[in-house]
């Protein structure tokens, strides 16, 4: 609700500020590795993720990324944001929906998450990667024969937007 009342522009101009001054993100180098070779070897790297997709555009920008899917926002007749979502909502079983609804058709070929949200979404691809998963969602993945890049000691999921 934090973008109520905004335009489009103002919301661009917010999270661009947001990017370069806020956002100094910890990234998991197996995962950063992994999206260079998978997109170099063709697939298309959508990344998928409960946030916001407007807040996610930016990673577009510094990572090999075909496409952004998020929650998206609904804007009212005069252009501006309500702060509620619109559509099919990207979590849990609405991830798997919305990729399917994207993909129209084309084969998920590969897929990663850590957590219970991320389950129906990974259940949906040819292979699934559980990485940094919290204690559940580990034994879930293990469970399932998915690999798992487990959490090192003293991570902390806040962590990883710290400078």
């Amino acid at each position: 609700r934090m973008y109520r009342g905004l335009t489009a522009v103002q919301l661009r101009v917010h999270l661009e500020e947001w990017w370069r001054n806020h956002a100094h993100r910890k990234w998991i180098p197996e995962v950063i590795e992994s999206l260079y070779c998978l997109a170099g070897s063709g697939l298309a790297i959508w990344v998928v993720s409960g946030t916001p997709t407007d807040l996610l555009l930016p990673i577009a920008e510094v990572l090999p990324v075909d496409a952004v899917v998020g929650m998206d926002f609904e804007v009212d007749s005069s252009g501006r944001f309500t702060g509620r979502h619109s559509g099919i909502s990207c979590a849990a079983e609405g991830k798997a929906e919305k990729i399917l609804a994207l993909a129209a058709g084309r084969p998920i070929v590969f897929c990663c998450g850590n957590g219970s949200l991320d389950a129906a979404m990974m259940e949906i691809a040819d292979q699934a990667w559980s990485v940094y998963p919290n204690r559940e969602f580990e034994a879930y993945s293990r469970a399932r024969g998915w690999p798992v890049l487990p959490r090192p000691p003293g991570f902390v999921e806040e962590a990883k937007f710290l400078g």
